[in-house]
């Protein structure tokens, strides 16, 4: 009876302990969370144009429909990219987005095919087939086009909702010897 007695003293020990334990881990992991969240909502209509010129301006992809023509907010985020370059802000354009399962084209040739019926010379077109998430689009844009090619300065175009992550992973992936700014499309998604 006096060890049942003993455990019982012990478990509610434990108990206690184990609720302080959550407890400060909760309010940790919400001060954290709040200052994530204020990072995501000031960062979401970003306009801002640094420099006179930018080597590229990346369009980071949304989707396409399954007669391969881009989605709206997709084709919103092209029609920036393409305003910067006839406003000779950008040299280049990098359409970033892979494949999707299941389509026929990457998500970069559809932003690509529209551009070019915008008029935009399939010699300023980069087209990066391979970002499937938005990490990869900065990885991927990186390692295959900005860093091969001495791209230093880029401008990354996106829609206000989707620019928190972006701004995030980008900064995150690209760094320095890498200039880049950020222009959204200043849609919710």
């Amino acid at each position: 009876l006096f060890i049942l007695k003993f455990r019982m003293k012990l478990s509610r020990r434990k108990f206690i302990i184990g609720g302080v334990v959550a407890s400060t881990g909760v309010l940790v992991g919400g001060v954290a969370g709040m200052n994530l969240l204020s990072y995501f909502n000031k960062n979401k209509n970003i306009r801002n144009l640094n420099k006179e010129l930018y080597d590229y301006g990346i369009v980071c992809g949304f989707g396409n429909t399954p007669d391969g023509k881009p989605l709206p907010i997709e084709q919103k985020r092209i029609d920036v990219g393409i305003e910067l370059y006839f406003n000779k802000k950008i040299k280049r354009l990098l359409l970033s987005a892979g494949k999707p399962v299941n389509r026929d084209v990457s998500g970069a040739r559809v932003m690509a095919n529209y551009a070019l019926e915008k008029s935009v010379p399939s010699s300023d077109i980069d087209i990066d087939e391979e970002a499937m998430t938005t990490a990869g689009n900065a990885y991927w844009t990186k390692v295959n086009y900005l860093l091969p090619n001495k791209r230093t300065t880029n401008v990354v175009v996106t829609s206000g909702g989707h620019m928190p992550r972006t701004k995030y992973l980008f900064d995150e992936f690209l760094g320095s010897p890498i200039w880049t700014d950020y222009y959204s499309e200043t849609s919710s998604l």
